[in-house]
């Protein structure tokens, strides 16, 4: 525990580095520490795999994060490589919505095995109220139509991920861990859109988006543990 312990506190130590370098606009720095910062999510994630739970779970949720450093990775590479400028937000949102089905497929299989199918129900439902958070949200953000298509469909595969966690852990089924985690996520990810999109810019905003995302990443891999 003590090796997930530094590694979290390194992890803490690059987010306040890649916070405080994208308020400088030192983008290369932006991108370096980030992904660098994404990577320790995976590490924590193989390390409790690999240590503590050797399940097909367990292996799903590093799976997730693996995709989530490749989301990292995009979503601020059009700063720094230029010909990506089109193509990095909705490659990154891509590996991200990769990254929340293999969260699904392991609240799936833990439904499967319990017989909690009533929890699929719930969760949809949610994703409906999810949906009407999402259209009152597009009528203060204006991203190009692609980009909207694309987001909306992340933000509500989001929301499934983070209702399927939450009914599993409120049924006693589930981790904590990973209930929070994805909320924290569903949280973060919706300021992200308004940051990249919205009709004014808060300065304070990103700063507390990727705060957040950085909690949600570290239980996620946390939820390894139970």
């Amino acid at each position: 525990m003590k090796i997930i312990a530094w590694i979290f506190a390194i992890g803490i130590v690059l987010d306040i580095i890649f916070i405080i370098s994208f308020y400088k606009a030192q983008y290369k720095r932006v991108l370096f520490f980030k992904t660098l910062s994404s990577l320790l999510f995976l590490c924590i994630g193989l390390f409790c795999t690999l240590n503590y739970q050797d399940h097909f779970l367990s292996w799903l949720i590093a799976g997730g994060l693996g995709f989530g450093v490749i989301g990292d990775f995009f979503l601020d590479a059009d700063m720094v490589f230029p010909a990506l400028q089109k193509k990095s937000f909705m490659l990154g949102c891509g590996a991200f919505f990769i990254g929340h089905l293999f969260y699904i497929a392991r609240s799936m299989i833990i439904i499967a095995e319990s017989g909690q199918w009533m929890l699929v129900l719930y969760a949809l439902l949610g994703c409906m109220f999810g949906g009407v958070i999402i259209h009152q949200m597009f009528k203060v953000v204006f991203p190009p139509a692609d980009v909207k298509v694309t987001g909306v469909l992340y933000l509500l595969v989001l929301d499934l991920s983070c209702f399927l966690a939450m009914g599993l852990w409120i049924s006693g089924s589930g981790s904590a861990w990973m209930a929070w985690g994805t909320l924290l996520f569903v949280i973060s990810d919706h300021m992200l859109v308004y940051d990249y999109f919205g009709i004014k810019k808060i300065v304070w905003f990103h700063a507390v988006l990727l705060i957040l995302y950085y909690l949600a990443q570290c239980m996620i891999a946390f939820s390894i543990l139970g």
